[in-house]
Formats: C-alpha cells, structure tokens, sequence
C-alpha cells in the first residue's frame, strides 16, 4: 500500500468513530459565523503574481521529523510576517504530528 492509500485509509477509520449526522438548522447557524479576512479563493487570486500557501507541520510521512516541537502559532506569526497569502495547519497526529488545538489557537 502507498503512503497516500495507507494515510487515507487510516483518516477513514479516524473520522468513522466521531462523525455524526449534521442538521440543516447547524449548518445555517455555521454559515452565519462572521468570518475575518478573505476566504481561501480571494487570498490566492491574485492574477499575475504568485499566491504563496505555507505549511505548518510537525512531521512528513515521507521526509520523518521536521520541527516536531513547533508551536502552531507563533510559526503562523512567522509566516503572515513574510506576506504569505494562506495557511495550511495539518491536525493529522499519527502521520503529520499536528492536533486540532493547533488549528483552533491559530485561528484565534
């Protein structure tokens, strides 16, 4: 099996366990939720420049340890310092040695 076939499959089991049915009245409720700056679309559309995404990650599948001892946040500081246009936060534990908490201080 491939690292991609083995990682999804492992997110398949993962997410099995916690999902559950979502009514129509919590997604209304969701969409209502001001959100502050540009979506993810308007952050990368910038016509004729580059849209830089940058990665926070612990950890790779394929390379092993990165920075296993990162604090989420104050590497997204770094980066929205650089100018980046968006922020990927992996919160996959087993393969990428992130954890939601990650996603939600940063977004915070």
């Amino acid at each position: 099996m491939d690292k991609l076939t083995e990682i999804m499959a492992w997110k398949a089991q993962e997410v099995a366990r916690v999902a559950r049915p979502v009514r129509d009245v919590e997604l209304q409720r969701f969409a209502q939720i001001p959100r502050p700056g540009p979506s993810f679309l308007q952050a990368l559309n910038h016509p004729g420049r580059l849209s830089i995404i940058s990665e926070i990650k612990r950890r790779s599948p394929s390379a092993g340890a990165i920075k296993p001892a990162a604090n989420a946040v104050e590497q997204a500081r770094r980066y929205h310092n650089a100018g980046v246009d968006a922020l990927s936060i992996l919160t996959d534990e087993k393969f990428f040695g992130g954890k939601l908490p990650d996603l939600w201080e940063v977004t915070d």
